[in-house]
Formats: C-alpha cells, structure tokens, sequence
C-alpha cells in the first residue's frame, strides 16, 4: 500500500523532470541553430536530442538541416521523412511542414542527380587504353598544331620572293 502510494506520488514528478529536460534540450537546439553553429559541431547534439525526444518532430528537423548542409543527402531525406511523419501525427503542418517538405524536395532531387551522375559513370565503360590514346592524341594535336589551330601567329610577314633576273640566263 505505502509503496502504491509512494509511486503515485513519484510518477508526476518524474513525468514533470522529464518534461522539463525535454524542453531544455529543444531549447538547448533552438540556441545552437541560432547563434549559427557549424554543422559537423551541430549533428552531435541533434542525435543526442533524437534519442532523448523520438516523438518531437523539431529535433529531427534540425539534424534534416544539418545533414543537408554536410551533403549526406541520403541520411537528410530520411531525417525530413520521419519529422513529417511526426508532424502529420501531431496534426499541425504550418511553416515548419512547409519548410521540411521544400527541404526534403531539394534533398531528394540533388540525391538524384548524383545517383543519375553515378549511372551514366558506371556505364560509360571506356578501357584505360582507349583513354590512354585519346589523352596523347590530344597532347600530340597541341604540341603539332598549337591552340590556335591552322592560323597560327607569325613572328614575321614572309616576303616575297625575288623575281628572276633577265641577265641570267
């Protein structure tokens, strides 16, 4: 009974401490991000809120942010999918729903330009030989022809030739 009674009375408190770390932590976030701190000093204390807040959605859009601008594009994506998600759970979209989805958009489109980039890489298959041969045509066309192609720059005019005298025939 006491120990029924001890916990009824401990539970709140504890829920309140909770609380109370919860939204320091978020204002803890809400300092760094202002006063502009660098990303990769910035994505330590993202996780670290991550971990302690998995159902705020701020948290998660933050280390979106930030793994954006570290160009992990893929990790950003699925960072920006899971705030949605929380937000869409919550009910209230707004400017942070907006702003998380045009990020997410932009995220989403560079990691698909790169991963096109990388395709057309992986099949281009050129041999180093061919690319060997296309490099010393290159550096042979230059050394033979010059920059200037067929109208190359002369030091001086040529003069004519002398005309052939009468006298020696």
């Amino acid at each position: 009974m006491i120990a029924v009674l001890l916990m009824a009375l401990l539970l709140p408190a504890c829920t309140a401490a909770g609380q109370d770390r919860a939204a320091q932590i978020e204002q803890e976030l809400y300092a760094a991000t202002r006063e502009g701190m660098a990303p990769a000093r910035l994505l330590p204390l993202c996780r670290r809120a991550v971990e302690l807040l998995p159902e705020r959605p701020y948290p998660r859009l933050v280390m979106g942010d930030t793994l954006f601008e570290l160009r992990r594009l893929r990790a950003a994506v699925g960072a920006y999918d899971r705030a949605l998600a929380l937000l869409a759970k919550e009910g209230g979209q707004g400017p942070l729903g907006e702003s998380a989805r045009r990020n997410r958009e932009e995220a989403a489109a560079q990691l698909a330009r790169i991963e096109r980039g990388v395709a057309l890489a992986s099949r281009a298959r050129w041999s180093g030989r061919v690319l060997l041969l296309l490099l010393l045509g290159s550096v042979l066309w230059f050394a033979f022809r010059g920059p200037g192609g067929d109208q190359q720059k002369r030091s001086k005019p040529l003069r004519p030739l002398p005309r052939p005298s009468s006298t020696a025939r």
